[in-house]
């Protein structure tokens, strides 16, 4: 676990057996260590180790910092808290009744075909909405990296989700309600009001990040895909020198094309000067965008 504020820090132990490391239980009989799990809660994250011959256990607590302080920069990353003071970001928590949630690399995040009860701000990790089309075909609609929001539209429109969300990594986020906001018999303050704002600013953002999609997708040929994404991702980081959201086979998901013939056209556009890579990493080498 990465990013400056998860290290070692306490112990707590009940009876452990006499023979015990942070890598995992030895018992003096010659017992290994079989169960080792990461749990979570809103404010603490520790690794809960059991003996599989005396039933012992031994927890670590390996989180430095408690609540907000733990993904402050992500949560005020994100249009909705941006610029609020310490008061109002708490009021402002407090309003979208928000609450952690922690998945591992693979799991998915909601019931397809059920209502989506939060929308989620993604603290740490990376993950993808997804759809299936009525073939079986696998769709990515768009890659959540930390900092963004998913699911707003559904959550505050109290639609079943046609779509899935996946964790690609290990993933924090931040859950959040709309129940508040669209309560129109709760008395509400400038700073309700405020938050509703900020949320109408969110989507916004949201259908204009949608409408890249639509121009990338609009292209009929490969090469056409590609200088529509390299372009709107320059645009977006002001730098040739791109990090993309997805490995080669989710990029040719996302673009809508065949594996191969998108490794083909990569090396193409390297070898006509254009482009050069390695794995997810672009540099843009020549400026025909």
């Amino acid at each position: 676990m990465s990013g400056g504020f998860i290290q070692f820090i306490s112990t707590q132990s009940t009876n452990v057996c006499s023979f015990i490391s942070i890598k995992g239980f030895t018992h003096r009989d010659g017992g290994l260590r079989i169960d080792k799990r990461l749990l979570y809660n809103i404010f603490i994250i520790y690794e809960y180790y059991s003996c599989c011959i005396c039933n012992k256990s031994k927890i670590y607590y390996i989180v430095q910092k408690r609540g907000v302080a733990m993904y402050g920069d992500m949560i005020r990353k994100c249009t909705l808290f941006s610029g609020l003071n310490e008061p109002d970001l708490q009021y402002a928590l407090h309003f979208f009744e928000s609450s952690r949630g922690f998945y591992s690399k693979g799991d998915t995040m909601n019931r397809v075909g059920d209502p989506l009860p939060s929308f989620g701000l993604l603290l740490a990790g990376s993950a993808q909405v997804n759809m299936d089309d009525m073939d079986g075909g696998h769709m990515i609609m768009a890659t959540v990296a930390p900092g963004d929001t998913f699911g707003e539209s559904l959550n505050f429109l109290g639609m079943d989700a046609p779509v899935y969300i996946t964790a690609m990594t290990d993933v924090a986020v931040l859950w959040m309600k709309t129940t508040r906001m669209k309560d129109g018999s709760a008395p509400k303050d400038s700073r309700d009001i405020q938050l509703s704002n900020r949320f109408t600013a969110m989507l916004a953002e949201r259908t204009l990040a949608m409408n890249n999609r639509i121009q990338i997708l609009s292209k009929i040929t490969l090469r056409a895909k590609l200088v529509t994404l390299f372009s709107q991702c320059m645009q977006q980081t002001n730098n040739e020198y791109l990090s993309l959201p997805f490995d080669r086979h989710n990029m040719a998901v996302y673009l809508g094309a065949d594996r191969s013939a998108l490794s083909r056209e990569l090396s193409k556009m390297r070898q006509e000067g254009i482009i050069d890579f390695h794995k997810n990493q672009v540099h843009i080498k020549k400026h025909v965008f």
